[in-house]
């Protein structure tokens, strides 16, 4: 036998007569191109309906909330002695302390600190989803909901009558509790064991307790403000991550259908 090119010539052993048998080279393996993993989506799709029943309760206490304080100039007796026993009972230097726990810088730089987080690990949902949700909030409780219910912020024990409206919601708390509720529910989608998952979300809920007791103690607002300002930012915070999704589900969809399904040679 002898090779020639692509050609084996074997001569067989009774005729001497040469057979020639053309080896095909070998066929390169179609390389299917590489596809897309779909990133994670911010809820779960198994807890959304749970997302979804949260911020129709949320909405719904806050409409309560604003039906009900409409035009009030002088607060709920409830509002009165939860403010006068958080401002003796915690003193100066504790009432102090729980006021830095809503600070608006700091929460501020936490927020932006989420976004930045996002767009260095390429996430644009989980970008637009921090940028969107605290600013959403903030407009519909400073432009919208504050002017509409117009309660006046007063309490007669401390000699305290703010001469203009603006106390509910909170805006303080709504700024906090936009922070705690993002990082809550980016918290439940973190590849950490569920118990530290839990442990993160009970330590946000406390965060967002000290800073409506801070308010409160300080005077600064009534509790019902602050129960107002947490309502608004579950409802925005859930109802923006819930469209975000549906959006870049949409939006994968779109890209799935377009992309070629024909494979190219390597």
């Amino acid at each position: 036998s002898r090779r020639c090119g692509d050609e084996l010539v074997h001569s067989r052993c009774c005729d001497h007569s040469p057979v020639t048998l053309r080896v095909e080279p070998d066929a390169e393996p179609a390389v299917e191109p590489p596809t897309r993993r779909p990133s994670r989506s911010i809820i779960a799709p198994a807890v959304r309906p749970f997302a979804l029943v949260l911020l129709v309760a949320a909405g719904a206490v806050l409409a309560v909330l604003s039906f009900a304080y409409h035009g009030d100039h002088h607060g709920t007796s409830l509002d009165d002695r939860l403010a006068q026993h958080l401002n003796s009972s915690l003193g100066s230097t504790l009432s102090a302390a729980t006021l830095h726990a809503s600070d608006q810088r700091m929460t501020v730089a936490l927020l932006v600190l989420v976004v930045v987080g996002a767009l260095l690990f390429r996430r644009w949902d989980v970008a637009v989803f921090a940028a969107a949700s605290p600013i959403l909030a903030i407009v519909l409780t400073e432009v919208v909901l504050k002017p509409i219910v117009d309660r006046y912020l007063s309490y007669d024990f401390a000699g305290i009558a703010l001469p203009r409206s603006g106390a509910f919601p909170s805006g303080h708390e709504t700024g906090l509790a936009s922070l705690t509720a993002e990082l809550a529910v980016l918290a439940l989608r973190a590849p950490i064991a569920a118990a530290w998952r839990g442990l993160v979300v009970a330590a946000l809920a406390l965060w967002t307790a000290i800073g409506a007791v801070g308010l409160v103690a300080n005077l600064y607002h009534y509790a019902t403000d602050t129960v107002g300002g947490v309502c608004v930012a579950i409802a925005v915070v859930l109802g923006v991550a819930l469209l975000v999704d549906a959006a870049s589900a949409r939006l994968s969809s779109l890209a799935a259908r377009t992309r070629p399904s024909t494979s190219r040679a390597a």
